[in-house]
């Protein structure tokens, strides 16, 4: 979760970094949503910002990750769901 300064609003982001681009590569073309960038530290990431997009990843994902990051997606989807533009 996002939370400009000069903004009251929340916003969801996704991100998954690594050094070999190549499955982030993948993941984008499975979901077809998000960017890859690379930053001059040989780091890689998958970025995603479209609330819409988030959220379809998560809900595809949800199944298979763990309880751990479940417990922090839905805290993160509450927290967008009060605190978003209407």
């Amino acid at each position: 979760v996002l939370k400009a300064k000069r903004d009251k609003y929340a916003y969801l982001r996704m991100s998954v970094s690594q050094k070999d681009p190549t499955l982030l590569y993948k993941f984008q073309s499975i979901f077809k949503v998000g960017n890859v960038y690379h930053n001059k530290r040989n780091m890689s990431s998958w970025d995603c910002y479209r609330k819409e997009d988030v959220l379809f990843v998560l809900d595809s994902l949800f199944p298979y990750i763990s309880d751990q990051k479940k417990a922090q997606a839905l805290k993160a989807i509450q927290y967008v769901k009060e605190h978003s533009k209407p």
